[in-house]
C-alpha cells in the first residue's frame, strides 16, 4: 500500500470515529431534552389555556351573580312576573330591563351573546335581548330547573333557537328575604372560548402546527381548532388523546390527530366543565430541531472526513507532486517551451529550488527574445543600405518625374491629375519604409540630456498625422516630469506609437495620453486609443521587427519605439482586451542630477 494512502486513511478513522462518537451522545442528549421541553410545554399550554377559560367561565358567573342583586332587575322581574303581557306596564318594564340593564351589559363585556329573565312558575321567558326567546317555555332545560336554587353552568348544547352551539350560565333572583323571583340566564359567547383557546398563539405557533381545543364528553368539539373548520357539535373526535383525556386523565402522548397527522398531544380533564383541553404540536415541526441536529452533525461529519482526507492529500501530495511538476516544467523547457508556467507554493527547499529554475527559464527566455531580435535587426543590416541606395535614385527619379509631368501637363483632366497624386504619394509610402528600416538597423547612441516628458509627448502627438475625427485627451500633470532623454529619438519613437494608434482606429475615435510619476520613483506615459485592440496572443509580438497585422506597413513602428526605451533604460509594454481598444505604456528612470 502506497504512503499516500495509509495516510489517508489514518486520518479518515481519525476525524470519523470521535465525531461519530461524539455525534450519538449528542444527538441522543439532545433528542430527549427536546422532548422534555416540547412535554412540559404542552402541559403548561394546557394548564395555562384551561386556567384562563375556568376564570372566564367564573366572570361571566360573577357577572350575572351581580346583575342578579341589582334592585331594580328584582323589582322588574317581580312585577313581570305578575303582571299579564297584556297589562300597559308590561312592555314599559321590558324595555327599562333592556335599555338599562341587559343591553349596557353586553356592549361593556362582552362575555354573553344574549341575556333573559324566566318566570319560576312555567319556565317561560319573560324579557330577552333575543326578542324571538320571548314568551318561550323553557321549564325541562337543565340551566332553568338547576339555576332556581344555584348559580348554574349547562355545558355546551344546540339550542334550537340559536342555530348554533351555546353555553348557558343561569342564577336566582331572589327578593330581600330570600324568595325565589325569577331565574336570570345568559348563553356565553362560544366564539370567545375559541379565542381563549388560541389566546398567545402566535404565527409562528400556526408555521409549526401549534394548536389548543376543547373537547365534551360526548367527543365533539367544543371550540374550533385553529387548523379545521365548522366541527363545534358537528365533528366527533376520537384519538387517543381524547379519549385518555376522557378516561379522566391527564398527560402527553405521541399519536395521530383528527386530520390523521402524526402529533404530540397534551391532553388534561376538566371535570368542572365535563370536558378535555387538548394541545397538540405536529411530529414533523416538533421534531425538526432533533432532525436538523442529527443533519447538522451529519454534515459536520462529512465535511470533517473531507477536512481529514483532503490534508491527508495535500500532505502526501507536498512530499511528490512538486517534484513532479519541477521535472515536467524541466522537461518542457527542454523542448522549447520557454513560455511554460510552474506552480510555486510555500518555503520549503522545493519551492526555492523551483523559484531558481524559473528565473533562469525566465532569463532565458530573454536572452533569446534579444537573440532572435538581433538576428533579425542584423540580417536587415546587411542589405539595409544597399537596398536603401537601390530604391532611394529610382524613388528620386519617379517623383522629379511626377513633378516634371505635373509641371508640363497643366491642361490634363481630373483623372491624370490624380494618378500623379497617388504615384507621389506611393514614392512618400516607399520612401518612410526605407527610412524606418534605416532608423532600426543604424540607430546611434542616443544624446541624453534633460528633456520633460510632458512636452515631448505633447510635441509628437502635435506633428503625428492627426485627422480631425480623432479626440485627443491629454491629462498631464502640471509640474515637469524630467527624464534623461534623446529628444529626436524619443519624438521618432512617440510619433510611431501615435500614428499607429490613430491607424487602428481607422481615423475615428479618441487617443488619451496621460503622464504622471509612479510610487517607485519612475516616470509613465500612456497612450490609450479605441480601435479594435490586440489578440491576447499577439501582445508581446507587436514589438518584434516585421511584425503587423494590419493590411498596410511591415511593422517597424513599435519596433523602432521599443528599440528607443530599451536603449534609455526604459521598459514597454501593451494591454488590451479585443473590441476595447489598445494602452502602450512606457516606463523610464526619472531624471537624477549627478552628485
Amino acid at each position: 500500500m502506497k504512503l499516500s494512502v495509509k495516510l489517508i486513511l489514518a486520518f479518515a478513522l481519525l476525524a470519523l470515529i470521535p465525531m461519530m462518537l461524539l455525534g450519538y451522545i449528542a444527538y441522543n442528549n439532545g433528542r430527549q431534552s427536546i422532548l422534555k421541553d416540547m412535554f412540559q410545554h404542552l402541559a403548561t399550554v394546557n394548564t395555562l389555556r384551561g386556567a384562563e377559560f375556568s376564570r372566564w367561565i367564573d366572570n361571566n358567573k360573577q357577572s350575572l351573580r351581580e346583575l342578579a342583586r341589582r334592585p331594580l332587575i328584582r323589582e322588574y322581574a317581580a312585577s313581570l312576573s305578575l303582571q299579564y303581557q297584556t297589562e300597559p306596564g308590561y312592555e314599559v318594564t321590558q324595555r327599562l330591563i333592556l335599555d338599562d340593564h341587559f343591553f349596557p351589559i353586553l356592549e361593556e363585556e362582552g362575555g354573553f351573546r344574549n341575556l333573559f329573565v324566566l318566570r319560576v312558575s312555567d319556565g317561560k321567558i319573560l324579557v330577552s335581548t333575543d326578542e324571538e326567546q320571548e314568551g318561550q317555555y323553557k321549564e325541562n332545560r337543565p340551566y332553568f330547573i338547576m339555576g332556581k336554587d344555584r348559580t348554574y353552568v349547562q355545558n355546551v348544547y344546540f339550542p334550537l333557537n340559536l342555530e348554533e352551539p351555546a353555553i348557558a350560565i343561569s342564577t336566582p333572583v331572589n327578593d330581600n328575604e330570600g324568595h325565589l323571583i325569577a331565574v336570570l340566564a345568559g348563553h356565553v359567547n362560544l366564539g370567545e372560548m375559541t379565542r381563549i383557546m388560541a389566546t398567545g398563539s402566535s404565527p409562528e405557533s400556526r408555521e409549526r402546527s401549534e394548536e389548543s381545543y376543547l373537547v365534551n364528553s360526548f367527543n365533539f368539539f367544543i371550540t374550533e381548532p385553529m387548523l379545521g373548520g365548522k366541527f363545534i357539535l358537528k365533528k366527533s373526535i376520537h384519538t387517543e388523546g381524547v379519549e385518555a383525556g376522557l378516561a379522566y386523565n391527564n398527560g402527553v402522548k405521541l399519536y395521530d390527530d383528527y386530520r390523521g397527522v402524526p402529533v404530540i398531544g397534551a391532553y388534561q380533564w376538566m371535570p368542572e366543565f365535563d370536558a378535555v383541553i387538548i394541545t397538540e404540536i405536529d411530529q414533523v415541526t416538533a421534531f425538526a430541531t432533533i432532525n436538523s441536529l442529527r443533519n447538522n452533525i451529519a454534515l459536520v461529519a462529512g465535511l470533517l472526513l473531507v477536512f481529514a482526507i483532503g490534508l491527508a492529500v495535500l500532505l502526501a501530495r507536498q512530499i511528490t507532486d512538486p517534484l513532479h511538476k519541477l521535472a515536467e516544467y524541466a522537461g518542457r523547457v527542454g523542448n522549447g517551451e520557454y513560455t511554460a508556467e510552474v506552480e510555486i507554493k510555500g518555503r520549503d527547499e522545493v519551492a526555492r529550488v523551483t523559484s531558481d529554475v524559473r528565473m533562469m527559464v525566465g532569463q532565458l527566455r530573454q536572452m533569446q527574445e534579444k537573440l532572435l531580435t538581433s538576428e533579425r535587426l542584423a540580417t536587415l543590416g546587411q542589405f539595409s543600405g544597399s537596398i536603401s541606395h537601390e530604391l532611394r535614385n529610382p524613388l528620386g527619379v519617379i517623383d522629379s518625374s511626377v513633378y516634371y509631368l505635373k509641371t508640363t501637363l497643366k491642361d490634363a483632366d481630373k483623372k491624370t491629375w490624380e494618378h500623379l497624386d497617388r504615384i507621389r504619394s506611393s514614392v512618400g509610402s516607399a520612401t518612410a519604409i526605407i527610412e524606418s528600416l534605416l532608423s532600426l538597423t543604424q540607430m546611434k547612441e542616443p544624446q541624453l540630456r534633460r528633456l520633460d516628458l510632458i512636452a515631448i509627448t505633447s510635441a509628437a502627438i502635435a506633428s503625428a498625422e492627426m485627422p480631425t475625427t480623432v479626440n485627443v485627451i491629454q491629462d498631464f500633470p502640471e509640474e515637469e516630469v524630467l527624464v534623461n532623454a534623446d529628444a529626436e529619438q524619443f519624438n521618432m519613437a512617440f510619433k510611431n506609437i501615435v500614428n499607429n494608434a490613430v491607424e487602428a482606429m481607422d481615423g475615428r475615435g479618441t487617443l488619451t495620453a496621460t503622464v504622471h510619476t509612479t510610487a517607485d520613483g519612475r516616470a509613465e506615459v500612456s497612450l490609450a486609443d479605441t480601435g479594435p485592440g490586440i489578440a491576447a496572443e499577439n501582445l508581446n509580438r507587436v514589438f518584434q521587427p516585421l511584425f503587423s497585422t494590419k493590411a498596410k506597413g511591415i511593422g517597424f513602428g513599435l519596433s523602432i519605439a521599443r528599440l528607443v526605451i530599451d536603449r534609455h533604460g526604459g521598459t514597454i509594454a501593451a494591454k488590451s482586451e479585443p473590441g476595447k481598444g489598445a494602452n502602450i505604456i512606457i516606463r523610464l528612470p526619472l531624471y537624477r542630477e549627478r552628485g
